[in-house]
């Protein structure tokens, strides 16, 4: 009996499964093996710009008084990204961006995911009497962050005042969040240190000498001419306020570092402050999605 028709089944059974094993090392168009149970998936990175990476975010409470004083409440203090990337306030309000130590970034996640985990409908409200009384600037601030995917905020009112935390439970028990934002505060009023704000679209609020507040000399010494083209100051906003969008990045580059140093400019002889804040939203115009994987 002749082994021919054997040997050829050998062969293509052989030929088949060659095939079938470089198709699935490949890749391919074929479905990607199931993953073995327990092996975890690490979290997919978007980082900065994209705002769907923003891990961690700190705001201020609402403040009273002129229309500058409201557009600084309405702005973020500090925001993280999960690439280590981060973007806070100057001294002069202005943004810098700058990068997070992972260690570092990863111990406020942990604290605030420890915090944050009691929290009700994504809202954990964390106060204590004693410590506010103490204080007569306490202030309330938002804490927002991302936990297990799911979006959370912590609302922060008297924490570490005084004397008053050694004879508080309570504020003991919370002292590693009191340092996190010791910590943040450290960081986002860095003064000139980081880079200047440039990879985002920027709003930009200029006012007629700030309810007359801006308008010392020292001030004056240290402010610059107004250095964008097309409308000046006075154009722009007149003895009032206004708000405005700049998106091309030598502008954004150029306001920075003309306010750096006093969050003001000149117009003639008449001096107009300015603030700026980054967009932490995606542009329609952006083609394609930003993730990384």
């Amino acid at each position: 009996m002749s082994r021919s028709p054997f040997v050829v089944t050998l062969i293509l059974c052989g030929s088949l499964l060659g095939w079938l094993y470089s198709s699935q090392e490949g890749g391919g168009s074929q479905t990607p093996a199931a993953r073995p149970a327990g092996v975890r998936v690490p979290e997919r990175l978007f980082g900065f710009p994209d705002p769907r990476g923003i891990v961690l975010e700190l705001r201020q409470s609402p403040d009273r008084g002129c229309p500058g004083a409201l557009f600084r409440s309405e702005s973020p203090e500090f925001v993280l990204w999960d690439d280590g990337t981060a973007v806070f306030r100057n001294s002069t309000f202005d943004y810098k961006r700058g990068r997070v130590p992972r260690m570092k970034a990863e111990r406020w996640m942990r604290t605030f995911r420890a915090q944050s985990e009691s929290s009700v409908r994504g809202v954990h409200v964390v106060t204590c009497g004693g410590a506010a009384q103490e204080s007569a600037a306490a202030r309330w601030v938002r804490l927002s962050g991302r936990v297990d995917g799911q979006g959370r905020s912590i609302e922060i009112d008297g924490l570490a005042a005084g004397a008053h935390v050694d004879g508080c439970d309570r504020c003991r028990m919370l002292r590693p969040l009191a340092w996190m934002l010791d910590d943040l505060s450290r960081q986002r009023y860095q003064g000139d240190e980081g880079d200047v704000l440039s990879d985002l679209p920027v709003e930009v609020h200029v006012e007629f000498r700030s309810c007359g507040c801006r308008n010392h000399p020292d001030i004056v010494r240290a402010s610059r001419e107004w250095p964008l083209p097309g409308r000046k100051p006075s154009e722009i906003c007149g003895r009032g306020s206004a708000r405005l969008l700049l998106e091309d990045s030598g502008q954004i580059r150029t306001l920075g570092e003309a306010i750096g140093r006093s969050a003001a400019v000149l117009d003639g002889e008449e001096i107009y402050t300015v603030f700026m804040r980054p967009v932490l939203a995606l542009s329609g115009r952006v083609p394609g999605p930003l993730a990384r994987r």
